[in-house]
């Protein structure tokens, strides 16, 4: 367990020694800018007949953390805040005054992770309101109605807040129909190919979502999933869709409507992810140096395979601080591989309990990926094949064509040469052995999907992928 020390962490909160406001009392009010650059004065949002939430927390604090890790917060924002109803506002306190910008991002010495960039509300870097409102410990989360009373909540959920507000500060309207989008940063190992995503919706609306629109935009080419569901407010599902993707395209994806009625942009809660195509090593053996900090129980790995498979794994290291840690792993099969790092406390393997640090490269020494300071999880998606053009094969001027195709295929060289087909998990689905400079083959009865070609020429080999539609 990782202890900071003069304050005592315990299960729901940090200790911190003073007598804090009493329950009733009149909030004191304050003037504060945010890390934007933006003025909050509490008296002017009370006057606006908004209620107020105060998160007062602390870099450090694991309770904190955990809080903020359950999105509550984050969803009362979304249901009732400026880009919704307006009519909450919520504010993230750093109570220390110690904590720095950079342990606000998660960079600094003194932090347990990135608290901005998935905050959605504003974050106050402002001990002198924590002495204010005289907190005990961290967090204090405080509710404020339009009259200007202050209480200690505690941890509430997204449901819980709900009701306490309805409850306490008067009836809230929020918006009937009201989601949000969440998209993962997405690695494509074949461009042009329809791709599964997996997309989770929440509900921030009063009404039940029964059926949501999604708009896939890649560089002005709009496809639209119909999704039927079944959600009520604050409740989250995921669903799966197919876009065919263009990795050299920017992509975004939108709710247009829900429940048959058309939302906005504004209505939306969501970042819009990154889109890559996977980069391309030549191997089929890997070599993998993890140094482990000075907590390597929290550490573990895995490969996973294009299908998810788990075909490598490793960890936690219990008692083997600031050991090395060396893999020879075998990936005889040409696919699509994401090499991923968790830490089960949050905070990565460098850098403030000791110097980790982890490699992933190939036989020839070609990294792959590399780091250590992350927070819960860092992947990498790669391949381990090549993708040859049709006029691509060194002197041997091999083509083949069309591709992708309905089934019809015309291979070619300037030497005799035979082929076999695989599927990305490695099975052989069909052979050429007899040798010629020239082939039409039919490979119809083959399912629609991508496929690997392997050319034998002068006994040199080049695996090239191959579209059925």
């Amino acid at each position: 367990m990782k202890l900071k020390l003069l304050i005592l962490c315990l299960s729901f909160f940090c200790l911190k020694g003073f007598t804090q406001i009493a329950d009733g009392s009149v909030a004191p009010n304050f003037t504060a800018t945010d890390l934007d650059g933006n003025s909050h004065t509490l008296q002017d949002y009370l006057d606006d007949g908004k209620t107020v939430i105060l998160n007062i927390s602390a870099t450090w604090c694991g309770p904190c953390w955990n809080y903020k890790q359950t999105g509550a917060l984050s969803d009362i924002h979304y249901a009732y805040g400026e880009d919704a109803s307006d009519e909450v506002v919520v504010l993230y306190i750093e109570g220390d005054a110690a904590t720095t910008t950079a342990d606000l991002y998660g960079n600094g010495s003194n932090t347990i992770g990135d608290w901005v960039t998935t905050t959605p509300f504003p974050i106050i870097d402002n001990a002198a309101i924590a002495n204010q409102y005289q907190i005990s410990y961290y967090p204090t989360v405080y509710r404020i109605c339009p009259d200007g009373f202050v209480t200690e909540t505690g941890q509430l959920t997204s449901t819980a807040w709900d009701s306490n507000i309805n409850a306490n500060c008067g009836p809230l309207t929020g918006v009937d129909e009201l989601a949000g989008i969440n998209v993962n940063d997405a690695i494509l190992c074949e461009d042009s190919v329809a791709t599964d995503m997996d997309i989770e919706l929440t509900n921030f609306g009063n009404n039940t979502m029964t059926s949501v629109q999604i708009d896939v935009n890649n560089g002005g080419n709009v496809q639209t999933f119909t999704e039927t569901v079944s959600i009520s407010k604050f409740g989250r599902t995921s669903v799966s869709i197919d876009p065919v993707l263009d990795a050299s395209q920017d992509f975004t994806f939108e709710i247009s409507s829900v429940n048959g009625n058309t939302v906005t942009a504004s209505d939306l809660s969501s970042d819009m992810p990154a889109l890559g195509a996977a980069e391309e090593f030549e191997t089929t053996l890997v070599e993998l140096d993890i140094l482990l900090d000075n907590y390597p129980d929290e550490t573990t790995w895995e490969i996973t395979d294009s299908s998810g498979s788990v075909v490598h794994s490793g960890g936690p290291y219990n008692n083997q601080q600031g050991q090395l840690i060396q893999e020879s792993l075998n990936l005889d099969v040409e696919d699509c591989y994401t090499f991923a790092i968790f830490d089960a406390f949050g905070d990565g393997i460098c850098c403030a309990w000791g110097t980790g640090s982890y490699s992933l490269k190939t036989s020839d020494g070609d990294i792959i990926a590399s780091g250590g300071d992350f927070g819960s999880e860092e992947s990498k998606t790669y391949k381990n094949y090549i993708n040859l053009s049709v006029e691509d094969f060194g002197v041997y001027n091999f083509k083949m064509y069309p591709n992708p195709t309905n089934g019809e295929l015309n291979l070619q060289a300037n030497e005799n040469f035979d082929f076999e087909v695989y599927t990305l998990q490695g099975k052989k689905v069909y052979q050429q052995e007899a040798s010629a400079n020239f082939y039409h083959t039919n490979l119809s009865e083959l399912q629609s999907g991508i496929y690997l070609l392997k050319v034998n020429i002068d006994g040199i080999s080049k695996t090239q992928k191959l579209i059925i539609k």
